[in-house]
């Protein structure tokens, strides 16, 4: 009995809502809001649709509507995330950069207007100026070049790395890759401090963990 109500809650789930608000231009709305970068609930909240109501569009496979939806959208986070791949490459690896600066300035001058009678008139005129100046130079961000190799090499490159402890206490290696930098430094100085005070101090830091 209870595998078939789940199973009949999983088909509900799978299904379009009769009164779905699924429409081209809605769909393509959040198509182009993810192809630039933004998340699922950034792009709900900015067309004014559920997140539970888009997850259930991505799971939908009886309706061919739905289908290519969801084809259109793995392929904008494919391309969301390919465009800004390229950016933190280009950071890390070096590019030209170009700066333009427009400089405006105003110069008086003086006019002569000549008339039949032979007079003539001086009158001051102001006249802008504008002096246009382009610089180039190389940047480089070491920062963006590290950040790809960790996530792109993340076993090789990534800071948190698997810390395995044994010896008298007798624990288990523990994976703490999940961990983040401030907890890892914190667990290294407590396992100093129980290196430097011998076997009592490392029950301790054992029972801290714990």
């Amino acid at each position: 009995m209870g595998k078939k109500v789940v199973k009949t809650l999983t088909e509900k789930k799978a299904k379009a809502h009769p009164r779905d608000r699924f429409t081209p231009q809605l769909s393509a709305e959040i198509i182009k809001l993810i192809r630039t970068g933004e998340n699922k609930s950034n792009a709900c909240k900015l067309v004014g649709l559920g997140l539970a109501t888009l997850n259930r569009w991505l799971t939908i496979q009886n309706d061919p509507r739905y289908v290519q939806f969801q084809q259109d959208y793995d392929h904008a986070e494919a391309e969301a995330a390919r465009r800004l791949s390229l950016k933190i490459q280009q950071a890390g690896t070096g590019y030209r950069r170009i700066v333009t600066t427009t400089t405006t300035t105003q110069v008086v001058k003086t006019k002569e207007t000549k008339f039949p009678d032979g007079k003539v008139v001086k009158e001051p005129v102001t006249l802008t100026l504008e002096t246009v100046q382009t610089t180039e130079s190389d940047e480089f961000d070491w920062r963006a070049a590290m950040e790809f190799l960790a996530r792109r090499w993340p076993s090789e490159w990534s800071s948190r790395q698997k810390i395995e402890h044994s010896g008298e206490i007798g624990t288990p290696a523990v994976d703490l890759s999940n961990l983040t930098d401030e907890e890892i430094a914190k667990l290294e100085q407590l396992m100093e401090r129980a290196a430097e005070s011998g076997t009592g101090e490392s029950r301790k830091v054992s029972a801290q963990l714990n």
